[in-house]
């Protein structure tokens, strides 16, 4: 075998895996599509304005508007739990 049938092999293999790998990347195979939402509960405290207790026992603050944009993207389904950094 010449060098240059096992350069093109070795190109042709790197072309090969370049493409599969390509339409996996561009199709977003992945988790997402494939499971169930998962339940998440999360413990919110004062400390505002990371992190706050509205007067429904719902979470608000930077750190809550990360987490869902975040819980959006993975299929997360959370529900707040409100508490003290002393409750045990």
């Amino acid at each position: 075998m010449a060098y240059s049938d096992i350069y093109k092999s070795a190109l042709f293999t790197r072309i090969l895996f370049l493409f599969w790998f390509s339409i996996f990347t561009i199709t977003g195979i992945s988790n997402q599509g494939l499971c169930t939402s998962r339940q998440l509960k999360v413990g919110i405290y004062n400390f505002e304005p990371l992190v706050a207790i509205d007067e429904n026992d719902k979470g608000k603050g930077l750190f809550i508007d990360v987490l869902e944009i975040i819980a959006e993207k993975e299929n997360w389904d959370l529900s707040y739990v409100p508490g003290t950094w002393n409750k045990n």
